[in-house]
C-alpha cells in the first residue's frame, strides 16, 4: 500500500495545480487513494511527476480519479525507462521487488543484470547466472507474426 503522507502530497499537489479537478486532501481521501495506488509501487518522484503530466496535459471535464492518476503515472514510467539515471531508479525498485518475492519462496535473489530488457527474452545473465531454467519464449517476429516455440 502506498505511503498516506505521499498520497496527501500527490492530493495537495493536484489541488494546487487543478484546483477544481482534484478532491480536497482529508485524510480519509488520502487513505483511499493510498489504497488504490498503492500497486504497483513506484517512487515519490515519479508520482509527483504524474501529478504534474495530469493536471498540465492530461486534465479533461471531471475531476481526476486515481485510476487517471495511475495512466499518468505510467506514461511517466515509459519516460523514465528512456532516461538511464531515472532507469536505474526503477530497476533498484523493480530488483528489490523481485528479491522480495523471491525471498518468501525461496530463491537466490537477482540483480538489475537479471532483469529482462525486452518483454518476453529473459537476459544471458538470468539463465547463465541464477541457474533457472527458462524457455524459449513465444515472440512476435519483424514481420508482425507469431513465432511459437517451436518454430524458433
Amino acid at each position: 500500500m502506498m505511503d498516506i503522507e505521499l498520497a496527501k502530497h500527490i492530493l495537495r499537489k493536484g489541488k494546487a495545480l487543478a484546483p477544481d479537478r482534484f478532491p480536497q486532501p482529508s485524510l480519509e481521501v488520502a487513505q483511499a487513494w493510498a489504497g488504490a495506488l498503492g500497486s504497483p509501487e513506484f517512487p515519490p518522484a515519479l508520482w509527483s511527476e504524474s501529478v504534474d503530466l495530469w493536471a498540465t496535459t492530461l486534465v479533461g471535464d471531471r475531476m481526476c480519479t486515481p485510476k487517471e492518476l495511475f495512466q499518468a503515472a505510467l506514461v511517466v514510467r515509459d519516460r523514465w525507462d528512456a532516461v538511464p539515471e531515472k532507469k536505474q531508479v526503477l530497476d533498484e525498485l523493480r530488483v528489490a521487488r523481485a528479491n522480495s518475492f523471491y525471498a518468501r519462496n525461496g530463491l537466490d535473489p537477482i540483480t538489475a543484470a537479471d532483469l529482462p530488457q525486452h518483454a518476453g527474452r529473459p537476459p544471458e545473465a538470468l539463465t547463465a547466472r541464477s541457474g533457472r531454467q527458462q524457455s524459449q519464449p513465444e515472440r512476435i517476429g519483424a514481420a508482425g507474426t507469431f513465432i511459437r516455440r517451436s518454430q524458433q
